[in-house]
């Protein structure tokens, strides 16, 4: 399996000043790349959707055709019952449905982007902060994991 990094914070733009009027300073940018699965791309649907914006349920809605509702602790229960597979093994392209320690009163959902050895790498979206993206590896074995979804 190709082993996929977390993006690499962009520099930090550098300041400089002109020869002839030091008190003009210029800030130079460099060039940011975007980084890229090289498992799982996580396309946009285009569709939209009923989640609440910059949410983890939101940006997971954005990528696969989720049909049914309820908060990401609900999902794995909900997307069964609205006859979508789900289990235990982690698959990339799956939905990963967390318990979330972290908000156990609306829970954590992802995408599975990479499944490397006894590790999953995982693409979410609020896990540190509202509308941010996330890339991140995490344990196969991790107790916060409930299951996966095997949605579209």
């Amino acid at each position: 399996a190709v082993k996929i990094e977390p993006p690499k914070p962009a520099p930090i733009p550098s300041i400089i000043t002109k020869k002839d009027d030091p008190k003009k300073k210029f800030i130079i940018k460099a060039p940011v790349k975007k980084p890229t699965s090289k498992t799982y791309a996580t396309g946009y649907t285009g569709k939209g959707n009923k989640f609440a914006w910059g949410n983890c349920t939101y940006f997971v809605a954005n990528h696969k055709n989720v049909t049914w509702h309820g908060n990401a602790n609900a999902w794995l229960r909900n997307a069964a019952a609205a006859g979508v597979p789900t289990g235990s093994t982690p698959a990339p392209g799956a939905i990963i449905s967390f318990n979330d320690q972290n908000n156990p009163y609306y829970g954590h959902v992802g995408l599975v982007v990479d499944v490397d050895g006894d590790d999953i790498v995982i693409k979410d979206m609020n896990y540190r902060r509202l509308n941010e993206v996330t890339i991140r590896r995490i344990s196969k074995n991790d107790a916060s994991i409930r299951g996966y979804i095997y949605s579209d």
